[in-house]
């Protein structure tokens, strides 16, 4: 399983790097800081999963290999990533530790529809902090799909994460919650 990270889609067309599947958190389970000392950051994006096996694919045809959705929170260094940025060092170790990826549970899409636009708050503490709209993605989660495909034999189970906005700063023992239409999709806490 391969896990694809777009940067930034929603104000520049920004590239994407792949993580490790050990990045993948289990759905519920708290995340845990790493020991090196930095400035945590949590990126909302929309976690997107193939659902058979292409390579070369049309955006045309590209909602049939997209079989589910849900939120999710990335983390990342945000010092460490800047330090390896300034020096032009690959990000890997700032952005690519375990656990960094935590999603809700899969929300099954309908076969070869596109995709409606998919809207989500983010808690932090009890504080709403962010809405997410996947309509305002500079590429759609299709065009995404497309794009990785030109260079990625894309497998049943990968997913693609569309891109966050702007990031929020976590510490231990913060609470962070997503809800869809009011109904909590995604609870877990930073140990």
């Amino acid at each position: 399983m391969k896990i694809f990270v777009f940067v930034d889609n929603y104000k520049i067309d920004a590239g994407y790097y792949i993580l490790p599947d050990t990045a993948l958190n289990r759905v519920g389970q708290p995340y845990f800081l790493p020991d090196f000392d930095g400035e945590q950051m949590a990126f909302p994006m929309l976690a997107v999963r193939i659902g058979r096996l292409g390579k070369n694919i049309s955006e045309k045809f590209s909602p049939r290999y997209i079989d589910a959705v849900a939120p999710a929170i990335v983390f990342r260094d945000e010092r460490m990533l800047d330090q390896f940025r300034s020096k032009g060092l690959p990000w890997s170790p700032a952005v690519s530790f375990d656990g960094v990826v935590n999603h809700a549970n899969w929300i099954p899409t309908p076969d070869d529809a596109v995709l409606t636009p998919f809207r989500w708050i983010v808690e932090h503490n009890g504080k709403a902090v962010q809405t997410c709209d996947s309509s305002d993605l500079l590429r759609s989660p299709e065009q995404l799909v497309s794009l990785l495909s030109r260079s990625h034999k894309l497998c049943q189970g990968d997913i693609v994460l569309t891109g966050g906005s702007e990031g929020f700063a976590c510490q231990y023992d913060d609470e962070i919650r997503g809800l869809v239409d009011q109904r909590e999709v995604l609870h877990f806490r930073i140990k």
